[in-house]
Parts: C-alpha cells; sequence; structure tokens
C-alpha cells in the first residue's frame, strides 16, 4: 500500500452554495430568483440540492436519495429526462405537477471526473413570461384593432354602401312592380360601382315608365307578382266592357293644329284613364278618339258591373269639369258617349309570340261598342246592356229604352239608359226611371195603349227624348196593326 487520498465533500456546504446562487438575485428578481441548480452523482444519487434535500433515513442509516425518487418532482423528471433521450440533447422541457419547466443538462467537470451531474431547471413561466404577456397582449391589441377596424368599416360600408344599395333595392322592387309613385332618391355617392347602378336604374325606371304607358300596368303587375311569363292563351271568364267614344270628334279635330290636338287628347285620356283604374278597370287601349276598358280582368274584381257604372258616370262629371276649364282657356269642349255591356268573353294574350296583346274577344265586346254608337242616334250620354243592369242591381237608376238587336245578331236584349247612382239621385231622375220601366212592361206584355201612356208621360218630364218618342210612335203603329204571335219585341238595328 503506497498511501491514501481522502477527499471530504460537505453536502451542507453544496446545498449553501446552490441557494447562495438562487439568491443572488437580488430583490428584483428576474428567471435566476426562479431557477433551481441541482448535482446528481455518477449513481443518480442527489448530492447536490438547493434547499439541503440530499438524504433520507435508510435501513443502515442515512443515505443519499436517488433523483428519479426526490420529492422535487421537476427534478425527478429532469433527470429521467436525461436519462431516457439522445446524450446531446442538453436543453430540454419536462412538465412536473401540471407546470412547464425548460432545462439544461452539463457535465459536473470536463474531463468527466467526477462523473457528475448539472442539472438546471426553471419554471417556463418564469424565464419566457414576459414573452407570453407580449404575446398575449399583442393578441389583445390585434383583436382590438381588428374588431376596430370591423366596426369602422361596418359604419363606413353602412353610410355609403348599405343605405345606397337598400335604396335601390327597394326602388328596383317598387320599379318591378310598375310603381312610380314615390320619387327616386337624390342621394349622391362618390363609390363608382354604387354611381353606375344608380345611374342604370335610371335608365330602366325611365324606360319602364314609358312602357307602362304602352301596356295596361295591372296587368304587368299581376304577371310579375304571380312570376310567370306572358303567354298566348286565354280563359271565358264574365266581364264588363266599356267603351267611350268622343262626340263629332272629326269636326272638333278639323279646327284644332295636331299640336293642339295631340295635347287636349291627352289631357282627356288622361283624366278618363285615371277614373277607370280608380274603380278598378283596366284600360285595354285607345282607338283613335275612343277608349276601350274591362273589368274583371286579369284580376277578379267584386261587382264588376256596378264599377264600370260607376266609373261612367265619374267620366262624365269629370269631363263637365273639363270642359268648363276648356271654355274659360278658349279649347275646344269635349263631350263623350258611353257603352257598358256585360257578359261572357275570351279574355286573355292575343296575338304571336314576339307581340302579343292582352284583351277581351266575343260577341259581349261588340255589343258594349254598339250600344256607345247608339248613343249617337238617341243622343244620350251612357247605354248600358241588360246584363249589366241586372248585376249593378238597385245600387243605380236605368231607364229602360228599349228592346233591340245590334246589327248582325238576331237576339234582342233590353237596353237602358244609365243616370245616377241611386243615392245621389234627383227626383226627376227616379221618374223616369218608373216612367221607363211601366212603358218596358207594357210594350214587353203587347199592352200598346198603356205604352202611349207612359211614353207620353215620359216626354212631358223628358221633351224631344228619341227614345221615348220611338217607342211611342211604334206603339201607336202597333195598336192599330194585328201583332204576330211570334212577335218578341226586337227591334233590329241595320247598322253600327
Amino acid at each position: 500500500m503506497r498511501g491514501v487520498w481522502l477527499m471530504e465533500y460537505e453536502l451542507s456546504a453544496i446545498a449553501k452554495y446552490l441557494r447562495q446562487i438562487k439568491e443572488s438575485a437580488g430583490p428584483g428578481g428576474g428567471p435566476q430568483s426562479h431557477t433551481d441548480i441541482y448535482i446528481i452523482s455518477g449513481q443518480g444519487k442527489v448530492i447536490g440540492h438547493p434547499d439541503g434535500k440530499t438524504a433520507r433515513e435508510g435501513k443502515n442509516g442515512p443515505e443519499l436519495i436517488p433523483a428519479r425518487e426526490h420529492e422535487d418532482r421537476k427534478l425527478a423528471a429532469a433527470y429521467a429526462h436525461t436519462q431516457t433521450e439522445a446524450d446531446d440533447e442538453r436543453h430540454f422541457e419536462v412538465t412536473a405537477d401540471g407546470e412547464r419547466y425548460l432545462a439544461v443538462s452539463a457535465p459536473f467537470a470536463e474531463d468527466g471526473k467526477p462523473d457528475w451531474m448539472v442539472l438546471i431547471v426553471v419554471p417556463a413561466e418564469a424565464l419566457l413570461g414576459r414573452i407570453y404577456e407580449n404575446n398575449r397582449a399583442a393578441a389583445w391589441i390585434a383583436a382590438l384593432a381588428a374588431l376596430v377596424s370591423v366596426l369602422i368599416g361596418i359604419f363606413i360600408a353602412e353610410r355609403t354602401m348599405g343605405r345606397a344599395l337598400r335604396g335601390i333595392a327597394t326602388e328596383l322592387d317598387q320599379v318591378g312592380r310598375l310603381d312610380f309613385s314615390e320619387g327616386r332618391s337624390k342621394e349622391t355617392t362618390s363609390i363608382r360601382e354604387i354611381a353606375a347602378m344608380h345611374a342604370a336604374r335610371d335608365r330602366m325606371t325611365g324606360g319602364l315608365r314609358s312602357f307602362a304607358k304602352y301596356v295596361p300596368a295591372d296587368l304587368v303587375r299581376d304577371l310579375m307578382e304571380r312570376g310567370k311569363e306572358a303567354a298566348l292563351g286565354g280563359e271565358t271568364r264574365e266581364v264588363t266592357v266599356y267603351f267611350s267614344d268622343i262626340a263629332d270628334f272629326t269636326a272638333i279635330a278639323e279646327t284644332l293644329s295636331p299640336n293642339d290636338l295631340v295635347d287636349q287628347l291627352g289631357d282627356y285620356f288622361e283624366e278618363m284613364s285615371a277614373v277607370i283604374r280608380a274603380e278598378h278597370g283596366t284600360v285595354d287601349k285607345f282607338i283613335g278618339d275612343a277608349v276601350m276598358a274591362f273589368w274583371g280582368a286579369p284580376r277578379e274584381v267584386e261587382d264588376h258591373a256596378l264599377a264600370a257604372c260607376k266609373a261612367a258616370l265619374s267620366c262624365q262629371a269629370r269631363l263637365a269639369a273639363l270642359r268648363e276649364m276648356w271654355a274659360k282657356e278658349g279649347h275646344a269642349e269635349f263631350s263623350a258617349r258611353i257603352g257598358i255591356n256585360t257578359g261572357e268573353v275570351l279574355v286573355g294574350n292575343i296575338g304571336s309570340d314576339e307581340r302579343m296583346n292582352y284583351t277581351v274577344m266575343g260577341d259581349p265586346v261588340n255589343v258594349a261598342s254598339r250600344l256607345e254608337a247608339q248613343c249617337k242616334r238617341v243622343k244620350l250620354d251612357i247605354i248600358i246592356g241588360q246584363r249589366t243592369r241586372e248585376l249593378a242591381g238597385e245600387a243605380i237608376v236605368a231607364r229602360p229604352l228599349d228592346k233591340f238587336a245590334v246589327k248582325g245578331k238576331a237576339e234582342g236584349i233590353v237596353v237602358y239608359e244609365l243616370t245616377a247612382l241611386r243615392a245621389e239621385a234627383t227626383p226627376e231622375q227616379l221618374r223616369a226611371e218608373a216612367l221607363g220601366e211601366e212603358a218596358m212592361r207594357a210594350y214587353l206584355a203587347r199592352d200598346f195603349e198603356a205604352v202611349i201612356e207612359a211614353c207620353r208621360k215620359l216626354l212631358k218630364l223628358l221633351p224631344g227624348d228619341v227614345s221615348a218618342s220611338e217607342l211611342l210612335a211604334r206603339a201607336e203603329r202597333l195598336v192599330k196593326t194585328d201583332v204576330p204571335e211570334d212577335w218578341d219585341g226586337v227591334m233590329v238595328l241595320t247598322d253600327k
């Protein structure tokens, strides 16, 4: 034996040294104040701990604590990691008791003697906390900035685009229904696309406003609401047809210049059309100076016969007011004759696939036109057919005129002069209606003497009345002759 070297390490001194390293961070703290440094022997025993927890009681007395079994869980986890990962991984991350730690392992001496290991463990929050805080702050700032940007964007979009687009959408829906009752928005915008939409809207509105003057607007609205495209075809439906014509129009036209004639006709048609539309009628067309309209299509109209009668009376009243105005202004004065008839007609789109007209066709239409023509012959304002009188009922005052068949028809109908609504009728109008009914009942019953008596009373009330005079003359002739058994009282007209 040559000799013995003895080296004694005081573990408490090592613990004190390690604790001093931790405490040297000072009152300012920082990552170092949260850092723990451990020394582990080559056999995996803890020989250096900042809290001095290196030994425990064993079977044979005090013994060093294995690092894997140490109560300091971050130490145990860090040491276990060094034993399982590759030797060259000196920086690593472990988790203990739900908290993340960053760790560094290194040999105690560069030459590996002694074969101890130094473990440095620091909480990730202590080392990277400021970075985490900065990241969280940056995230909150970014989120707040994004929210503010979105709110500002929404505000700007609402002020510059949303309101304008909603306005355009509302106006387009209104225009799509051919409703031009409200004026267009006057808002201006610096956004080029919105300005282009405004311009396109204005062009479309102007075009459709012009288009609506060529077709029945109610028909187009009905097709749009139902989402249907106009197609050829029709259906049989009972409607009331209205024809009006200006009396002595040819003579009046010769006294006016073309421009004056067009202007005055425009005023006349506008006023008459407005009255018809107000009573839910459809203005079909203008034929020269004539107006054709109907009730009951394209939409059902309750009491369509009565509505047509109201429109006819209102048109005559409005025309009377216009005549007073025209007389004061030195313009020509228009008077109109109106014929109304009710019956089943073909109503629908007539024409070709490229061009069609929504109108009514059938014998009741022709009869309405003939009744308007008869107004000229008997010098009356409004004549209505038998079916119209039946449907209008007691709401109107209508004097029976005669029973005749229009040219081209053998079957006759009783026709009436429409004079007033019953609620507005004068005593003379009611008296004339009663005498007319008395004369017509007697005439159809072949009691011609009673017809003569009633017609003479009627002529005293209405001097010069053509219908009463004609019926009186016919009764005076028939009372002197033998009336055939098949006589039905129908006078067949020989002209239109």
